[in-house]
């Protein structure tokens, strides 16, 4: 697997099966359930955000670490039964293009279409409501051979500048064409459901493709413009 090919994916982890938050709820979807708390999507047509991403590598040998930015916008094109038809346009990263998802209340993929070499698939919230110090595991596939699995708890709440925000960790492990462990934070807004900002740092074995491995240790983070 070339490297511009890892630093993408790894990159859409950040917004893909592997992390935390839908990115594009509309209304108050973390709901209080007595002690726990539900986390939902409610789609919203013709909704748009936008997210700043810049991922820093450090590479053995290199004099310095590489730094890369880019942008993902997303446009809900259609809601139906609670599944929105998501258009998601990436630029930078290694990578550009326009791809088109069908992701369902809880943040699953459920159709990809326009996928360039990988489903980029959005991450999955708990099937229940959730407490503090609760843990649930997401697995996914963000491309042909290669396996994701994250362990998200629930740590707590966080006030910012007036609002309310869930605080989220995630440990994760890549298996498949190269390895990884990883350690992710997000804040995830109380009033929408929506990803406010999410760090990444992982540590990844890499194929170079001539039978070598590479050892990169990557940080990664994505925000809401």
């Amino acid at each position: 697997m070339k490297a511009r090919t890892v630093f993408t994916v790894l990159a859409t982890l950040v917004m893909g099966g592997a992390m935390l938050t839908a990115p594009i709820p509309s209304q108050a979807q973390v709901k209080k359930q007595g002690s726990k708390y539900l986390f939902r999507i409610k789609w919203q047509k013709g909704k748009k955000y936008n997210y700043s991403m810049t991922t820093t590598t450090t590479m053995p040998g290199a004099d310095k670490p590489m730094v890369q930015g880019g942008s993902i916008s997303m446009l809900v094109k259609s809601v139906s039964n609670g599944t929105a038809t998501v258009e998601t346009t990436t630029n930078g990263m290694g990578s550009s293009g326009t791809q088109t998802m069908k992701v369902d209340s809880r943040g699953k993929t459920v159709e990809v279409q326009g996928a360039s070499g990988y489903a980029n698939e959005f991450a999955q919230f708990p099937a229940n409501a959730v407490a503090i110090g609760d843990k649930w595991t997401v697995n996914s596939s963000p491309m042909q051979g290669m396996n994701v699995k994250a362990t998200n708890t629930l740590k707590g709440f966080k006030t910012i500048n007036g609002k309310q925000y869930a605080h989220i960790n995630s440990q994760m492990t890549i298996s498949g064409q190269f390895g990884g462990t990883g350690k992710a934070d997000t804040l995830i807004d109380m009033a929408d459901g929506m990803n406010l900002r999410s760090t990444i740092n992982m540590k990844a074995n890499v194929d170079t493709g001539n039978g070598q491995k590479m050892n990169l240790d990557l940080a990664i983070k994505l925000e809401r413009k």
